[in-house]
C-alpha cells in the first residue's frame, strides 16, 4: 500500500492508513488532490505538492498518535487561501475539535502539538489546506 508518486496531479488513495496505525505509533491518512509522501510513516513530509498549487483545491491530513505533531518548514499563501490546523477527539473530526492555528500569507513557521491530560489517549490533528480561486503561492512543506 503507498499513495501515489508526488506531482502536480498527485492523489492519496482514499482512506488509506499507514500500518503503524495498528500498532499505537503516529499515522498519517490524506485526501484531495494535494501530495502525500510515498510511505505516509511517522516523520513524513506533508505538502500542497510540488510548485505552486492550483485554484480551488481542498485537500487534509489526518496525524494520529499519543502525541502528534506537525512542524512548518517552508509557507506562503495567496490572500485568501489557508492552512487550519485543529486537534480532534476521533479520526472523523466529529467530535473535541480545538483550533489550534489558522495560517496564511507568510507566517513565522513553527510546530503545533496535540494536547491531552491522558497523554495514553489517541490524539488526531487536522491539518487543512484551501485555496480560492484568486491567485495562487508556492505553498507549504511540514
Amino acid at each position: 500500500n503507498s499513495a501515489a508518486s508526488e506531482s502536480a496531479d498527485c492523489t492519496c488513495d482514499a482512506g488509506y492508513t499507514d500500518a503503524a496505525a495498528s500498532t499505537g505509533m503516529e499515522a498519517i491518512q490524506c485526501g484531495g488532490p494535494c501530495g502525500c509522501s510515498d510511505t505516509l510513516a511517522p516523520g513524513s513530509v506533508i505538502s500542497d505538492g510540488p510548485g505552486s498549487y492550483s485554484n480551488d483545491e481542498y485537500c487534509w491530513w489526518l496525524i494520529s498518535g499519543a502525541s502528534p505533531s506537525v512542524s512548518f518548514t517552508s509557507f506562503s499563501t495567496a490572500s485568501g487561501d489557508n492552512v487550519f490546523v485543529g486537534q480532534f477527539d476521533d479520526a472523523t473530526f466529529s467530535s473535541g475539535r480545538k483550533d489550534l492555528v489558522w495560517l496564511s500569507g507568510s507566517p513565522a513557521l513553527a510546530t503545533y502539538r496535540a494536547s491531552s491530560t491522558t497523554p495514553a489517549l489517541q490524539q488526531h490533528l487536522k491539518v487543512q489546506f484551501t485555496s480560492d480561486s484568486s491567485g495562487t503561492a508556492s505553498g507549504f512543506t511540514a
